[in-house]
């Protein structure tokens, strides 16, 4: 078979391993595909995606380094590499992969601003970060947007900007967007507004009495 047909089978039968949750055999697989077409970004695309489901963060950041080197326009491989970099704590190098995405970032444009704001919060940049969460929620479908807002909460709170915080999770419960986690980081964002009384009775929705209390002592 020629290289193509061989790296086509390679990559489909790795699509196949994948899809059957044999995380060795896909891997294995894939490096077989870049060893045969070194220069084609789509295996190492495909490997990176791979280690980075496997929480392999440092495999999955060399791959996916490589392979940005090689489709430097493509938009999704600077998401995953720099949600490689988020995930390793290295927030620093997260952003240069995320920035080089929204040269070009076709439908990826939400997801990566959303991981550049998270960069930022890592950073303790809380300003720009919530810009960049603004600017995501600009984008993002508007019924399906409760991690973009969380994160955007969350940036206040870490700002000490508690009253936007609040504001934030509180109009997620107006819409009836609420969880478990909305709900208690509203209780939290209370407790640091001095608002214990509201804290409290949010915390006992979701927590046992006892724990509800504590959280607010």
């Amino acid at each position: 078979p020629t290289v193509a047909n061989k790296q086509t089978g390679l990559l489909r039968l790795a699509e196949a391993t994948r899809a059957a949750g044999d995380v060795e055999a896909t891997i294995e697989l894939y490096r077989q595909a870049i060893t045969a077409a070194p220069d084609d970004p789509e295996p190492q695309k495909e490997l990176g995606r791979t280690l980075l489901s496997a929480n392999r963060l440092e495999e999955a950041i060399r791959v996916l380094d490589k392979a940005q080197d090689l489709a430097p326009s493509d938009p999704e491989l600077a998401l995953m590499l720099g949600q490689a970099y988020v995930a390793h704590d290295k927030p620093a190098r997260a952003l240069p992969a995320l920035e080089q995405g929204l040269n070009n970032p076709g439908d990826k444009e939400s997801a990566l601003l959303t991981y550049k704001g998270i960069a930022l919060d890592m950073l303790e940049q809380y300003d720009q970060a919530q810009a960049a969460y603004t600017l995501a929620l600009a984008i993002a479908d508007p019924e399906n947007n409760i991690a973009i807002r969380n994160n955007l909460g969350m940036s206040y709170l870490m700002a000490t900007r508690y009253e936007d915080a609040i504001t934030v999770w509180q109009e997620l419960m107006a819409e009836g967007k609420d969880n478990p986690t909305i709900r208690q980081n509203l209780a939290l964002a209370y407790g640091l507004n001095g608002e214990d009384d509201n804290a409290l009775q949010l915390g006992l929705q979701d927590l046992p009495e006892t724990e509800a209390r504590e959280n607010v002592d």
